[in-house]
């Protein structure tokens, strides 16, 4: 059995095309006692990967070196183990990178419990919903509870994966929430369908103005 993967053929100096990246075909090997083979269905693309292939040793990721399959989170199915942790069955997520299967031999990928679907498990509860509400929570420290106001925050690439869960959490807790986004489809997406009370085009909005009116009494939380 063969299965194909997609790897690093050249660092690009710009833009991404054709010449990034090269489809391999690799043999299926056999399992050693302790791994266990995924069979990956879905994939998360992520503006952080653009970082991934770049040179640059100087970074808080080593790159992916040349040769080597695309890094990226995905989300799959435990086909084959030798690895009571995961057993046959088990939805998997973390970083399988772009192939159709991988081998692991540790615990690098999560556990997903059944009932969470894949799109949940890379947005929601990947990394953007964790990246959200690391910032939201640990680093903003979310709402003050004490403040007999509501606190406004300003949330910047609202409509994005991060910023759009973010919207959603400060919501709920009942802040006033000035999004800012960069069309007016995504501002109108944020404000019927995520409840923004304040939504602005940076592109085409006097921002200044539309945040001083979206919040008299001054910002308390800016993401």
């Amino acid at each position: 059995m063969s299965y194909q993967a997609i790897t690093l053929k050249q660092y690009p100096s710009a833009m991404i095309d054709e010449d990034t990246f090269s489809t391999q075909t690799f043999d299926e090997k056999a399992l050693a006692d302790g791994e266990y083979r995924v069979k990956v269905t879905h994939l998360s693309l992520d503006p952080a990967m653009r970082g991934w292939v770049s040179p640059d040793p100087n970074s808080y990721i080593p790159p992916v070196a040349l040769g080597d399959t695309m890094r990226s989170l995905g989300f799959g199915v435990v086909s084959e183990s030798k690895n009571d942790k995961y057993p046959v069955g088990s939805q998997v997520t973390g970083m399988t990178g772009w192939t159709e299967q991988c081998v692991i031999a540790d615990d690098s990928l999560s556990i997903v419990p059944q009932g969470v679907d894949a799109k949940t498990a890379l947005s929601t509860l990947g990394m953007p919903g964790l990246t959200a509400y690391i910032g939201y929570n640990d680093v903003l420290q979310g709402p003050t509870k004490q403040q007999d106001k509501p606190q406004t925050i300003v949330v910047t690439g609202a409509a994005g994966a991060v910023g759009s869960v973010v919207v959603q959490m400060a919501k709920a807790d009942g802040l006033n929430v000035i999004a800012l986004a960069g069309s007016d489809d995504k501002c109108q997406w944020l404000k019927n369908d995520l409840g923004a009370d304040h939504v602005i085009n940076y592109k085409k909005d006097d921002v200044a103005a539309k945040i001083s009116a979206g919040s008299p009494q001054g910002i308390d939380l800016f993401f």
